[in-house]
């Protein structure tokens, strides 16, 4: 079955603007571009993904051999609906959303979401709060994204139910676990910081 995975992000120096009282710019982009590497490494491994693309205003460090499908990256749930409808047209038959910012995600965290959404029509992986979507799959066009800071998860479930979709939640360590905040900084980045970068924050 032909499952294609979408990362979107934004252009990487307006990547992670929350933590700016924590990481310099720098730095921040260097930490964009690391857990950005980190989910394409998983979708490339991925025994489910047949398919990948970046959803950027940028190429920036993505290798070659992944397409990168430009966006301004002003609005993500538009963003994303242009991936789902080239992707489908396309011939995919199955999408993953996967956001850019899970420095824990492995290659089984996508393979565990896709197969729980074959069990269904919907599957979501909410952020550890079960507040917001930090993954998504979907093998229905007709579907509306309900991404944005609050609340997402219980949307994306109402979505489903009103198209007559039956959804399932995927809670996974590697899927549930974004940076976001300056406490989510401090929770992850001494196990997954990129060794040649300091991040040193620069107000305490």
């Amino acid at each position: 079955m032909s499952c294609w995975a979408v990362i979107p992000i934004k252009p990487r120096t307006r990547c992670k603007s929350r933590l700016a009282m924590a990481l310099p710019p720098e730095a921040r982009v260097e930490l964009a571009r690391w857990m950005l590497a980190k989910a394409i490494e998983c979708a490339s491994a991925s025994v489910e993904v047949t398919h990948l693309i970046v959803v950027s205003a940028e190429r920036d460090e993505v290798p070659t051999s992944v397409e990168v499908l430009w966006d301004g990256g002003y609005n993500l749930n538009s963003a994303l609906e242009r991936a789902r409808d080239a992707a489908f047209s396309r011939g995919a038959r199955e999408l993953v959303i996967v956001h850019a910012d899970l420095p824990g995600l492995k290659s089984a965290d996508i393979d565990d979401l896709v197969r729980a959404g074959r069990r269904c029509d919907v599957a979501i992986a909410p952020d550890r709060m079960s507040n917001g979507t930090n993954a998504l799959y979907l093998r229905q066009p007709q579907f509306q994204f309900q991404f944005g800071d609050e609340g997402s998860c219980r949307r994306h479930e109402a979505e489903a139910l009103a198209r007559g979709l039956q959804s399932t939640r995927v809670e996974r360590a590697g899927l549930a676990h974004d940076v976001d905040t300056v406490e989510d900084l401090q929770r992850y980045l001494p196990w997954y910081a990129p060794r040649r970068v300091s991040f040193t924050p620069v107000v305490a």
